[in-house]
């Protein structure tokens, strides 16, 4: 799949970035190893597998055991500031 400058340029403008023409290059450049990476996921072959398995076999991520024990929420939250029913309490930031 093809990009050109032109279509950079467009993309830009729609989503309302300012861009400089001297960073067209390195951004179409960038978006052409995005997109030719999107094409070699196409072509894998999915059959049979489950989402962990391809995340695994794509990015080389290790694989998870399928339980994972964690400690008691009141064991998790034993060092907070301030906490209610074992939840966090984080001062609010907005409006």
């Amino acid at each position: 799949m093809g990009v050109s400058k032109d279509d950079v340029e467009r993309v830009a403008r729609l989503a309302r970035i300012g861009m400089a023409p001297s960073e067209t290059e390195g951004i179409l450049r960038d978006l052409s190893g995005i997109l030719n990476f999107v094409e070699q996921l196409r072509d894998l072959d999915c059959a049979g597998r489950d989402d962990n398995d391809l995340q695994s076999a794509v990015c080389g991520l290790p694989e998870r055991p399928d339980t994972v024990e964690f400690c008691d929420a009141s064991t998790i939250t034993g060092n907070a500031p301030e906490k209610v029913d074992n939840m966090f309490v984080v001062p609010k930031v907005v409006g």
